[in-house]
């Protein structure tokens, strides 16, 4: 069926990122509106735990995955493709007992009287990431399209049918996110066949991906906190109005950080096919950040332009304090478009530690400076902090490809 339409992987990963970053940006703003700031500040709290748990998840599942597929000689390959699809349900039901402790042992809360939908959106959108990925990585990205697709507009319709009718409570938000995971993962398996449960495959993929997924977990966790340190400060000590203005300004960004995981999908398992002549990989490398500037600077300049409008749209009250925000996070964003191909070629090359060391020197940064840096400058030191934090990563890690392949990087920096 999908020979009808003529498009390389490449195209088909594009058009799946447009169709979930167009309408995450349409649901988000829509359940803001609707719900109102308190009942949207509890949806996004489950975002976020969304978020983290799928950060552990990149970091040592599918994100390994995307680089050592390839890599797998072909006769082992079926038989890693069963071991990581065991590990990845192992991990949910990790997951689904974790959320069962919390639920027992946590007081009410906003979102504990909806711990089983809470649970659910959490699992199901967990699951849908790793077989959209698995499609990529596999060279399916058709199937990966057609699943999101699914997923995305079919909760759109749904959002939008109940906020016209006034029944958009917190309650239906989250069973109609939920219930829009099913259908793709229902196509998911039908596609997959997974045949899972294998001791030997798990211990084969476990001892594959350990050496790996070590440093990987523990840089997803030295990520979150560099990368959220400066904005959990910030509501402690500057105030709810602080943090919302920081919230916001992430927010309107938020959908270019999403195509770049895109892009990350694809490229991880096509660099590393080019692994064995490094001059390849980074010529690649240096075509990519080329097509990312092109592609990315315009968009950041549209969302400083229109934020303003975007803002009162959402009856939001903006100040020259949220402007500056919007500044500032959109010059930290081109900082982060430029180190994506650098992330990149360290994880192929499977400099892993550095990787880690990368996330930790960013954090140690963050916790030694953060209360200095907000208290002399308010939320406008929280935008330094946080641009300063990009920029010591980025450079360290661009040490570590300069000292590591001198005479290939070359390739690299001259642009």
């Amino acid at each position: 069926m999908f020979k009808i339409f003529p498009l390389t992987e490449k195209h088909w990963v594009m058009a799946d990122q447009a169709v979930v970053s167009g309408t995450t940006f349409v649901t988000q703003f829509l359940i803001a509106r609707q719900l109102g700031i308190t009942d949207y500040g509890y949806f996004s709290v489950m975002v976020l735990g969304q978020l983290f748990l799928l950060s552990l998840q990149q970091s040592a599942i599918s994100g390994v995955f995307q680089v050592m597929f390839h890599q797998t000689k072909e006769v082992k390959r079926q038989k890693y493709v069963n071991g990581i699809l065991s590990i990845q349900y192992l991990f949910l039901l990790l997951v689904v007992f974790g959320s069962m402790l919390y639920y027992h042992f946590v007081e009410n809360t906003g979102l504990s009287k909806y711990a089983l939908v809470v649970g659910l959106n959490i699992v199901l959108f967990l699951l849908e990431d790793f077989y959209r990925r698995y499609f990529i990585t596999i060279d399916a990205a058709p199937k990966a399209f057609l699943i999101d697709a699914i997923n995305n507009f079919g909760q759109l319709f749904f959002l939008l049918i109940f906020a016209f009718t006034n029944r958009l409570t917190l309650e239906n938000t989250l069973w109609i996110c939920a219930l829009s995971f099913v259908p793709a993962i229902v196509m998911s398996l039908f596609w997959a066949k997974p045949k899972m449960f294998n001791w030997a495959h798990i211990q084969y993929t476990f001892v594959l991906h350990y050496a790996q997924a070590k440093w990987m977990l523990l840089s997803a966790l030295m990520q979150w906190l560099s990368g959220n340190f400066f904005i959990v400060a910030a509501g402690w000590w500057l105030g709810a109005a602080a943090l919302g203005a920081l919230r916001i300004g992430q927010y309107l960004f938020g959908f270019i950080n999403v195509f770049m995981q895109a892009v990350e999908s694809y490229a991880l398992p096509k660099v590393s096919e080019t692994t064995s002549d490094i001059a390849d990989t980074f010529l690649y490398l240096k075509k990519l950040v080329l097509k990312l500037f092109k592609t990315a600077i315009p968009i950041i300049i549209l969302i400083v332009i229109f934020a303003k409008p975007l803002l009162q749209f959402l009856k939001i009250e903006t100040t020259a304090e949220h402007f500056y925000v919007i500044i500032g996070l959109a010059v930290t964003q081109m900082v982060i478009v430029f180190g994506y191909p650098v992330r990149i070629a360290i994880r192929v090359l499977k400099l892993n530690r550095n990787y880690f060391i990368g996330y930790v020197m960013a954090t140690v940064f963050s916790l030694l400076t953060a209360y200095v840096i907000i208290h002399q400058w308010q939320v406008k030191g929280v935008v330094f902090g946080i641009f300063c934090s990009q920029i010591i990563l980025v450079s360290y890690w661009l040490w570590v490809l300069k000292k590591n392949h001198f005479d290939s990087w070359k390739s690299f920096i001259s642009f």
